[in-house]
């Protein structure tokens, strides 16, 4: 790339018979590109760390009057500063970011209840996992128990559940209601589980990074100091359920080499 001193003197007497860049050994980063048709265009050139790519920032075309290159070469600590903080992005990255971002938005507590009901009340169902689609009257058992029992969590993303708070509600129910303490744990467990069960076939898990690491920490009682996995299933009330979910899970997508204990 040849070098010159950038100047508005020596740029008014700049041409090119075909298109050249420019470069001024004073100021790193600033390029000038030169068509041959005298069209003279300000770029900033810099190596984006976090994207781990060259950047080369169009700042402006060179016009005859006015001191223009003392304005570019002001430009490029700015310029650089933008990309070094992530805001300088091609379209492209943009669009990306956008698609990215409405895929990993995890569904609410009340939307993975239908997600799961619509998918195990699909007929076709029984010819792709061997069990019956659930049937009108379970379907409206678990949105019965949901809306009287859970619906106070009902826009809580799953990830971002209150597990405790709903455990210490389904055990204050329990000592009234026992048979609706269940049932409600049943309908939890199993909006829970089956969420972590698309997680583990790479449906959610590998597109949502922080649903992983929700369901893989090892969840402790509030009261007790008990964990979870170390209860057995004779001792457990809804809450001790509805805790050891987290870490049941983690054990039934983890392979055997680390089934002894977490990461």
């Amino acid at each position: 790339m040849p070098q010159i001193k950038f100047t508005d003197t020596n740029l008014k007497t700049l041409s090119a018979d075909k298109t050249i860049w420019f470069s001024d050994p004073t100021v790193k980063g600033l390029q000038l590109c030169v068509t041959a048709g005298g069209v003279k265009t300000w770029y900033v050139n810099k190596w984006d760390s976090t994207a781990q790519k060259t950047r080369r920032v169009k700042l402006g075309q060179w016009p005859p009057q006015g001191k223009h290159s003392a304005w570019a070469k002001k430009q490029v600590g700015k310029t650089a500063h933008d990309i070094d903080e992530g805001a300088i992005k091609t379209r492209q990255e943009r669009e990306a970011e956008r698609a990215a971002a409405a895929v990993t938005q995890l569904p609410t507590f009340r939307e993975a209840l239908e997600l799961m009901i619509e998918t195990r009340s699909n007929p076709q169902r029984i010819d792709t996992s061997g069990k019956r689609p659930m049937s009108e009257t379970t379907i409206r058992d678990y949105r019965g128990s949901f809306n009287r029992h859970l619906a106070t969590w009902a826009d809580i993303l799953v990830d971002e559940l209150p597990v405790f708070e709903m455990a210490t509600h389904l055990n204050a129910l329990q000592r009234e209601k026992r048979e609706a303490a269940q049932r409600a744990q049943n309908v939890a467990s199993s909006v829970i589980r089956f969420v972590a069960g698309q997680a583990s076939r790479g449906d959610l898990m590998a597109r949502v990074p922080r649903l992983r690491r929700k369901l893989i920490q090892r969840q402790t009682h509030t009261t007790t100091g008990f964990h979870a996995a170390d209860v057995g299933p004779e001792h457990r009330g809804p809450s001790m359920d509805l805790v050891g979910i987290v870490w049941e899970t983690r054990m039934s997508s983890c392979p055997r080499n680390c089934a002894s204990g977490l990461p």
